[in-house]
């Protein structure tokens, strides 16, 4: 079972204890039991209730409450992971880059040819179908998206420590800044992230053939991305000018500066500003209960998928870029 199907799992498991709990239900309860011993509670439940003459025992839904901190632990440190691959990623795309540039310049002009569509294809594509000036204005609008994501996580973060927020409001207005929603999106969307039940499901395509899905309304909201691989596309696509290589590279330099800026350490507790958002919202998670918690775990979450799906993004569209250009200058 993945890490996000075992959280959607937590949070049914978390109610239902909640439920069981107010009414009195006691933790000889069967469902309650099992519940426990899914999450590894099983023995810790078992003492409390043998010791239960003596002190008070411990509720299942305070040991769950455990878990919900582990999961904020597992999720920061794959957002942690993805940080140093940011690193890695800029250097490459900075040799690419360089290489690219000295072959071009012994080229006056490049023949219009259409060049063979491979694996990278879908890197370069935009709802599914490939879009040179999709790539470029995702690149250039770098610093803005970024802005959007980090204001998206502050806000977010001003939720967990004040849930009477009018929370839907602020987050969609943020989430509007990324884009319009489109049919298409949901549709392609939902084949990699499960039958959309909700009316309120929204998808904004990005380049790079990512989609950032928002469904669920008011507590159960969540952010989702997809990465749709493979498109609409024929076998050729249109090769790239020389001037649209040379704009294709200053991109790439673009997202690579972007992704290093991104992954490079700040101070002595954090690598980026959204990530010392992130950390103050996981140190903020320990001081909910109940319903809060739930909800902050959740805004926690969505706050890391839509950081993930912004990189996931830019460090797609960089290599999808760098292989147009190699395969148009191939072409000749």
């Amino acid at each position: 079972m993945s890490l996000e199907q075992d959280f959607e799992t937590l949070w049914e498991n978390y109610d239902t204890v909640v439920a069981l709990e107010s009414i009195g239900v006691g933790i000889d309860n069967p469902a309650i039991q099992s519940i426990a011993k899914r999450w590894g509670l099983h023995d810790v439940v078992l003492v409390a209730g043998e010791s239960a003459r003596n002190k008070t025992p411990e509720k299942t839904s305070s040991l769950l409450a455990q878990v919900f901190n582990d999961f904020a632990g597992f999720f920061g440190t794959r957002y942690l992971a993805l940080l140093k691959k940011m690193n890695d990623q800029a250097d490459l795309l900075d040799k690419h880059v360089t290489d690219m540039q000295s072959r071009l310049n012994s080229i006056s002009a490049l023949h219009s040819h259409t060049v063979p569509s491979g694996s990278w294809t879908s890197k370069v594509c935009f709802e599914d179908l490939p879009n040179f000036k999709e790539c470029i204005k995702l690149a250039n609008s770098a610093d803005g998206l970024e802005a959007v994501v980090k204001q998206y996580t502050v806000i977010t973060r001003q939720i967990v420590f004040s849930p009477v927020i009018d929370r839907r409001k602020l987050e969609d207005g943020e989430l509007s800044k990324i884009g319009y929603s489109s049919n298409a999106a949901i549709h392609r969307a939902s084949g990699y992230l499960g039958r959309f039940g909700e009316a309120d499901v929204q998808a904004r395509p990005l380049a790079g053939n990512v989609i950032v899905v928002t469904h669920g309304e008011g507590e159960k909201g969540k952010v989702q991305f997809a990465v749709a691989h493979g498109g609409s596309y024929k076998k050729e696509i249109p090769s790239l000018e020389v001037a649209e290589c040379k704009k294709a590279l200053q991109a790439v330099t673009t997202i690579a500066k972007t992704l290093r800026n991104r992954g490079a350490k700040n101070g002595l507790f954090g690598y980026s500003g959204i990530y010392e958002e992130i950390e103050k919202m996981k140190a903020g998670l320990k001081n909910h209960k109940g319903a809060e918690l739930r909800l902050a775990t959740l805004r926690y979450k969505n706050a890391l998928e839509l950081e993930n799906a912004f990189t996931t993004a830019l460090d797609r569209v960089g290599d999808g870029l760098i292989n147009w250009v190699a395969a148009s200058i191939k072409a000749g």
